[in-house]
């Protein structure tokens, strides 16, 4: 598999997933304020933005000798953002996330095919290699809270349709067991959102049996609280 040219097929097609949103925005969804627990659109593409833009500037430093900035406290920084986001116009806000995109496509589109496949760039990206940590930056994370969006609206018909597409692309790109576990698994959480129940547990068993390193993040994962008393859910944890 020519890596790059499929990676690049994957990114634009997450792009214009993201557009796609955004473009069916009403003005009202555009300015209305989140919380902490439940961030607006414009939050959540600010948020997207922010770590992109993050994740570019480490890459970069990292590539070329920079000063690296290891984000421990992330769960501390995403609320820091989301009351910093809340104060910003929609507008703004769309800025950031046009910008956030192009910072890390503009890396990503400057990286050589032996670049992609580097595992010393970032030491605690716990030896991946670049292309699968940028792929969680520009395919997984932007995903997610796309759906996340489209479930919060009630569209659960089109975060599944996304997830579904996406998910079928992630698993074409690598054999690896854990990253077959992961991609089953983030299907399983939209599928668990959106109320499928029987389909979602058939995923979760699948993922955690490819991945078991999931097993004890599944019990705490509040995507997938629709299952808990699920008798189908709770054979997969055996006490």
């Amino acid at each position: 598999m020519d890596l790059k040219p499929t990676l690049t097929r994957l990114f634009d097609q997450v792009a214009d997933a993201e557009q796609e949103y955004i473009d069916s925005l009403t003005p009202a969804e555009r300015q209305a304020n989140g919380t902490l627990a439940a961030w607006a659109p414009k939050e959540t593409l600010a948020h997207m933005a922010v770590w992109q833009e993050r994740i570019a500037r480490n890459f970069t430093a990292g590539l070329h000798g920079g000063e690296l900035v290891h984000y421990e406290n992330y769960l501390e920084l995403n609320d820091q953002d989301c009351l910093a986001n809340s104060k910003l116009s929609w507008d703004e806000c769309l800025t950031k996330a046009l910008t956030g995109r192009a910072m890390v496509r503009q890396l990503f589109d400057s990286l050589s095919e032996s670049e992609l496949l580097r595992v010393d760039v970032v030491p605690w990206q716990e030896s991946r290699p670049v292309w699968k940590v940028l792929v969680g930056n520009i395919v997984d994370h932007p995903v997610s809270h796309l759906c996340m969006l489209y479930n919060a609206r009630g569209d659960h018909e089109k975060a599944l349709q996304l997830q579904e597409q996406t998910t079928q692309a992630l698993l074409d790109l690598d054999p690896d067991p854990v990253w077959q576990g992961t991609a089953r698994y983030n299907l399983a959480c939209v599928y668990a959102l959106s109320e499928r129940k029987e389909k979602a547990i058939q995923l979760l068993e699948e993922a955690l049996k490819l991945n078991p390193q999931l097993m004890d993040w599944s019990q705490k994962d509040t995507d997938l609280d629709s299952l808990r008393q699920e008798p189908a859910y709770l054979a997969l944890y055996p006490k």
